[in-house]
């Protein structure tokens, strides 16, 4: 087999890697990476492309599939439902609201989703002369990690992983046959991370801290998976204050509830976001601002 980087060598974005066996053209995720304008992946051909492996639903990962589909190309992509789900609330999000130049419409994303096929964890699929398999990444609702097999050799690519697991999710599984060549993410491997524990205690005494002084917490947060896992973390440590959510992450709470196998336990999951308030209206907005407690939302809306 026959490893090509596309991208996301050396750099956090716009990941893709193309896994060649005789004439046979796997490519592994094909992202963006958004600065003050978008950077590309290494252009591929789509005629030369057999399938399309998406890790998960974050736009570094999945946002420049849809360019796969400019020529009406007929190339199978395959994920997990949720991650399908979010990729096209993402990526239509992106489209929607980006200020510089894209290289597809909507109706490339709707083509790329009419060319998908869901998968579950370790269900093994055959793509000619090489088979591929998802295991669960522990990053996302429906992340998942690939195990490609071909000419008795096997190459894990790891997309982006969590071995620790979360409030949500399942830690990675990494219960894997023997492995050749291992494509594993770094994005915090040159830091030093704050034990995940002390994280929440601090989290959790800032809030009550700005709260009990009459003041209100905008907590800006990735609307996938970031937002809902706060509000885990707020309510399982029992915060006794109003919690409200706003923007794009509303659309995600239902797309996890609609997932619920996915989750470590869809039922604490959702009596937490029962429990908190999901903002609808500008008007409902301008009177939570006055009021003391939490909002968790994605940065643009603090601003926009």
């Amino acid at each position: 087999m026959k490893i090509t980087i596309l991208g996301s060598g050396k750099e956090v974005g716009r990941s893709g890697f193309m896994v060649t066996s005789d004439n046979t053209n796997i490519l592994l995720d094909y992202g963006v990476l958004l600065k003050r304008e978008p950077f590309f992946p290494i252009h591929v051909r789509p005629k030369d492309i057999n399938t399309v492996v998406l890790t998960h639903a974050h736009l570094d990962h999945s946002g420049f599939i849809p360019s796969l589909f400019l020529s009406n190309s007929d190339i199978s992509v395959l994920g997990t439902n949720p991650t399908f789900d979010l990729s096209n609330l993402l990526i239509e999000d992106m489209i929607k609201i980006s200020g510089f130049y894209l290289p597809f419409e909507y109706a490339d994303l709707n083509s790329m989703m009419n060319h998908s096929r869901t998968l579950q964890y370790k269900e093994r699929h055959p793509i000619n002369n090489m088979q591929i398999s998802l295991y669960e990444s522990g990053h996302i609702i429906g992340g998942s990690s690939i195990i490609v097999e071909s000419e008795g050799k096997r190459i894990f690519y790891t997309g982006d992983i969590n071995t620790r697991g979360s409030k949500l999710l399942r830690s990675a599984d990494l219960d894997l046959p023997e492995i050749d060549v291992l494509i594993i993410e770094s994005t915090y491997s040159q830091t030093e991370q704050t034990p995940r524990e002390e994280s929440e205690k601090n989290l959790v005494e800032f809030a009550y801290d700005v709260v009990e002084r009459g003041g209100t917490l905008f907590i800006p947060a990735f609307s996938v998976e970031r937002a809902q896992e706060i509000a885990c973390v707020l309510k399982t440590c029992n915060f006794k204050y109003r919690i409200s959510m706003d923007g794009m992450a509303l659309k995600a709470n239902e797309i996890m509830l609609k997932n619920p196998s996915f989750l470590r336990d869809p039922e604490v999951f959702k009596k937490i976001i029962s429990e908190i308030e999901w903002v609808q209206g500008w008007r409902r907005r301008k009177q939570l601002v006055k009021e003391p407690g939490i909002i968790i939302s994605p940065a643009g809306m603090l601003v926009g």
